[in-house]
């Protein structure tokens, strides 16, 4: 589902919420938690988008989701923070997030869900 806005909002937003909801809501029971696997990947154009997804995506997880971008956030505190707690759901930008799973401290063996988000912003990224 393609929403094009200048402006980042509900609707903009809201299929988000949905795709993660229902991806982690199968299979239940079946998928043991591992640390740095993720059920749910989204990947955005920008810091700034990632933030705004996170704070959607906080009611539809019971763990953190992991907010995955270079921006004020050291890639060592993403590695240690993967390591040492179970993530849902993680959301980040296309650099960070293949610099993690190169390094193999994201993990892909309990994806059900990979979305990639193409909202732009006001200059057009």
């Amino acid at each position: 589902m393609y929403v094009p806005s200048t402006e980042p909002s509900r609707d903009s937003t809201s299929y988000v919420h949905d795709l993660v909801q229902t991806a982690m809501s199968t299979g239940k029971g079946k998928n043991k938690v591992m640390h740095g696997a993720p059920q749910a990947l989204i990947i955005c154009s920008s810091a700034l988008r990632v933030v705004e997804l996170v704070k959607i995506l906080r009611v539809v997880t019971k763990r953190p989701v992991a907010k995955l971008f270079s921006r004020h956030i050291k890639i060592d505190t993403q590695k240690k923070m993967l390591e040492e707690g179970a993530v849902d759901v993680a959301v980040g930008t296309p650099n960070r997030v293949l610099r993690l799973l190169r390094d193999g401290d994201l993990k892909v063996n309990r994806l059900k869900l990979v979305a990639i988000d193409c909202w732009q912003d006001e200059k057009m990224r």
